[in-house]
């Protein structure tokens, strides 16, 4: 076993183990980051072939901006963390007088509130990254459709499980005007991922004459 397999083997560990943390939104982040890598490889099978010269410049832009993408999510992968830990914490004050149970609750909120953010960055970030592969899907080199397809659906799982960690999160928050503002960034975002990834697909199972009947089994 090589030291690239042992790392990925302990985290599963980690993620495996008793402890609550890492859990689902360390893995929405690093499933968004996979999303990222797959994005640099694509772009790094392509760039240098001549018969992709002309998309050279825009394939090393979005290179750039993927690598910043895998290093924000993988930043988030620690966040979400450390946010974890910071809920938890707050969950464990002492509640026995009515003050304590004041700083509690406004420590449980604030918590949650950090929490929050975290997930709503996963999202965004997973979302930029359907947007640069849609980009892209025109301009790389075919045998790699698969993989840049994988990627959208990769940020699309990390956008899944952070969304449904957002929404646990705010119903046990007490705080309508940043609910509203967060729906209204998501609104915008979705609308933005549902654009990109339909156009994805459709390139990807046109040009590549993927099975449409092995594909719509999974519908």
């Amino acid at each position: 076993m090589n030291k690239r397999q042992s790392s990925i083997l302990s985290f599963l560990d980690e993620l495996g183990g008793p402890a609550a943390a890492p859990g689902g939104g360390a893995a929405a982040a690093l499933s968004g980051a996979m999303s990222a890598a797959l994005v640099e490889m694509v772009c790094n099978l392509t760039i240098g072939r001549s018969s992709f010269a002309q998309f050279e410049a825009d394939l090393k832009g979005v290179l750039a901006q993927s690598q910043a993408l895998r290093a924000e999510l993988t930043g988030l992968f620690e966040s979400d963390q450390e946010a974890f830990q910071q809920v938890m914490a707050a969950y464990r004050l002492t509640k026995r007088t009515e003050t304590e149970r004041q700083t509690r609750r406004a420590a449980i909120q604030a918590a949650l509130q950090q929490a929050n953010q975290v997930q709503l960055a996963v999202i965004l970030a997973c979302v930029n990254l359907v947007g640069l592969v849609r980009q892209i899907v025109d301009q790389i080199n075919p045998n790699t459709l698969g993989d840049l397809a994988a990627a959208v659906t990769l940020a699309e799982a990390g956008i899944r499980v952070a969304h449904l960690n957002l929404a646990i999160n705010l119903g046990l928050m007490n705080d309508s005007e940043n609910e509203e503002l967060i729906q209204q960034q998501l609104k915008e975002a979705f609308t933005r991922l549902k654009h990109d990834k339909t156009l994805v697909f459709n390139y990807t199972l046109t040009r590549s004459g993927a099975s449409t009947a092995i594909v719509d089994t999974l519908d």
